[in-house]
């Protein structure tokens, strides 16, 4: 079986991926499910399994070495990037714009990563570990509507979504599984464009129409090919460096 599986932005390009490949079974569900998911691992599959979310119904997937899986959840950055704990703590590269503020290691995002992702990274391990093919998407960067929406600023928000991204590649990257990055055209490498944003004012994270459309052509050649498209350039300066150089 092949599957699209995942988080609230498997609702933006999962029916069109269904139009074009119709043995792919589309699972979406609420993003607070995938984390501290029950893994239970056999001999021939792997089984995940969560019930936390009132309203929505309960995770419950089974793979086997013969499975295909799209993944979408672990590079949801939104509830991390945005959280409240940063009125008051800041990362250390960023500590000279914001003295009152407490500072954080670079460390701090790998352990975040490690506590949000624990189950999710079993998962996956465990499915590739039987043989299952396995990949995780990113989802759009955040839409600069956080910035009015938000007590924190521009290059806050921007430098913890990147760092947050950064070291969940890195938990991914250690364990094999390969990731099919945000179509580039669709920001300007700190913020989403406005153009592929969510109609809905208030949506400061999922991308439109227009995005889907461009998520799914990724999807699809990654389904066809088992290639992703590539990441930004490793020799070019990193999105945050460059955020970082302009402060």
């Amino acid at each position: 079986m092949r599957y699209v599986f995942g988080d609230s932005h498997v609702r933006v390009f999962g029916r069109l991926v269904r139009k074009q490949a119709d043995d792919v079974e589309i699972i979406s569900n609420h993003g607070q499910n995938f984390i501290d998911m029950d893994v239970t691992q056999n001999a021939d599959s792997v089984r995940v399994f969560s019930d936390k979310v009132e309203k929505f119904a309960a995770i419950d997937l089974t793979l086997t070495g013969a499975d295909t899986l799209v993944f979408s959840a672990p590079l949801h950055s939104s509830p991390v990037a945005r959280h409240p704990m940063w009125r008051s703590n800041v990362h250390w590269r960023l500590a000279g714009r914001h003295p009152n503020r407490n500072v954080v290691s670079d460390n701090f995002f790998d352990t975040v990563v490690q506590s949000r992702l624990r189950s999710a990274l079993v998962f996956l391990q465990s499915a590739k570990a039987l043989g299952a093919d396995v990949v995780v998407i990113e989802p759009p960067l955040l839409s600069r509507r956080c910035i009015a929406l938000s007590p924190l600023t521009e290059e806050v928000l921007a430098a913890n979504d990147q760092l947050y991204r950064a070291a969940v590649r890195r938990a991914l990257d250690a364990i094999g599984v390969p990731v099919i990055s945000t179509p580039p055209q669709t920001n300007d490498g700190y913020f989403m464009l406005p153009e592929f944003q969510a109609t809905n004012e208030r949506d400061l994270h999922h991308g439109n129409a227009a995005y889907a459309e461009l998520t799914t052509e990724d999807v699809m050649e990654y389904l066809r090919t088992g290639k992703v498209n590539p990441p930004p350039d490793p020799t070019a300066p990193s999105t945050l460096k460059k955020l970082l150089a302009r402060l």
